[in-house]
């Protein structure tokens, strides 16, 4: 019963700003096969990495501010601080140095969009997160996703330094399949990216998400989305077994939902020891 409660409370809310998204997602995992997978972009899709950045703006000495006023990057954070063209080119240097370290991936929090994997793992399917992080990366990404409960959190793929990210996405896409692999969706905050697995014939859900570039993308073709803005404090994985009832989930109709221990983050919150040093792409 308790888990039948959070799950109404929680879907109206990931439902609303739906276009079709979550139709697309029930669909997709209706005849989930031995060997499919469900593959998913990291930072902005199913993770919020701005505490990093907002780690940084402390750690620069630019005191505390709203997660809701950073940027995607240390330039634009220190434009939207009110800061001049000199003191932009600093933070960069700083941020890039901050956002990515190893060191500081811990400040990453889940986003709600999360639960598209859970569901997807619940139904059978194997997760690949597929990121544009530098494989030094690779290691302290697996133990974070770990840490936020994320389904599948070994099963992490990063690139090499100064490979383009577009393309090394689109190269395991087609990896996947050519080793017979069937892909039920790619999902992503870009939309560089929804355009390169659509090349490649794998079907795409966006992500409308925080940074600019992809709250205001527009598309051609139609395409299933969610929105990806609201955070949660941890994914709960593997779900529990349900006492009584149906155990169904009401939005999907799947039995032994995950559960999830919804927290809100987002807003003003602490300005932590965040990280980001320019290693890789979003």
């Amino acid at each position: 019963m308790r888990l039948a409660i959070v799950l109404v409370l929680l879907m109206p809310s990931l439902a609303g700003a739906d276009r079709g998204g979550w139709r697309f997602v029930e669909e997709q995992l209706k005849d989930v096969r031995p060997g499919d997978v469900v593959v998913t972009d990291v930072d902005y899709s199913v993770v919020d990495p701005r505490p990093r950045t907002q780690g940084a703006v402390r750690a620069f000495g630019m005191g505390r501010w709203a997660l809701r006023l950073m940027g995607w990057d240390g330039t634009e954070t220190a434009a939207r601080l009110g800061h001049g063209r000199a003191t932009q080119r600093r933070f960069q240097g700083f941020w890039n140095d901050f956002f990515w370290s190893p060191d500081h991936l811990e400040l990453d929090r889940a986003l709600a969009t999360a639960e598209v994997l859970a569901r997807a793992k619940a139904a059978g399917a194997e997760i690949l997160y597929l990121t544009g992080r530098n494989d030094e990366l690779n290691l302290k990404t697996q133990e974070r996703l770990a840490a936020l409960g994320f389904p599948d959190a070994h099963n992490v793929r990063t690139k090499r330094e100064g490979e383009d990210t577009i393309l090394f996405k689109e190269g395991w896409l087609r990896r996947l399949q050519a080793e017979g692999k069937r892909v039920l969706f790619y999902m992503s905050e870009s939309p560089d990216e929804i355009e390169a697995a659509r090349r490649a014939n794998v079907p795409v859900l966006f992500v409308r998400g925080i940074p600019r570039y992809s709250a205001e993308a527009r598309f051609k073709t139609p395409t299933p989305e969610i929105r990806g803005v609201r955070r949660i404090s941890r994914l709960r994985w593997p779900p529990r077994a349900a006492s009584g009832g149906s155990g169904r989930d009401s939005a999907l109709g799947r039995s032994r939902s995950p559960s999830w221990r919804a927290g809100s983050s987002g807003g003003r919150g602490r300005a932590p020891r965040s990280d980001r040093a320019r290693v890789v792409g979003h």
